[in-house]
């Protein structure tokens, strides 16, 4: 009888501890909260981010990340330690940096931005070039120029009195 009382006495007290650490997991899941931080951009029409959740002040973590030098990237890691490498698959397959369709897309992608940026400089440059023409023109012509709202006459005719700057002071003749 004896034999069983201890033996009882073992059991509930393995059963109390296995419960006390589930309650224990729970409320840790409860309310230990995760903290996250995101960032993103866009670099000349070219995607860049980062992705980091930690969880238990750091003891689990897992981090995403997308730039055009490495391409995708995202792991879980335990105590700071790599664990889990999600796209380690990708990397083993044995295809080449270039070959793998988020990098080729990211070379069209650079490509375009190149060839649409210097086709924005060209049609700024033919801009400017026709606005100082018309701009000519206008001086020779003798015509009025709007220049940041004010009307100037560029005509020698006529000449800018008190009157043209405050309409309210008369003219002295």
């Amino acid at each position: 009888m004896l034999t069983m009382i201890v033996i009882l006495k073992v059991i509930g007290i393995v059963l109390l501890c296995v419960t006390g650490a589930v309650a224990l997991l729970l409320l840790l899941v409860l309310f230990m909260p995760v903290r996250y931080r995101i960032k993103g951009e866009f670099e000349k029409n070219i995607p860049l981010g980062q992705m980091t959740a930690v969880w238990l002040f750091g003891a689990l973590g897992f981090k995403a990340s997308y730039d055009t030098e490495n391409g995708a990237n995202a792991y879980i890691s335990a105590f700071g330690i790599r664990i889990f490498d999600l796209l380690k698959d990708r990397e083993e397959s044995g295809t080449k940096a270039a070959e793998r369709p988020s990098e080729v897309r990211t070379e069209e992608v650079k490509e375009t931005i190149v060839k649409e940026t210097k086709a924005e400089k060209t049609e700024a440059e033919e801009t400017k070039a026709d606005k100082l023409k018309q701009r000519n023109r206008n001086q020779r012509n003798g015509q009025k120029l709007r220049h940041g709202g004010l009307t100037f006459t560029e005509s020698r005719k006529r000449q800018r009195t008190s009157s043209d700057v405050c309409p309210r002071k008369q003219r002295k003749g």
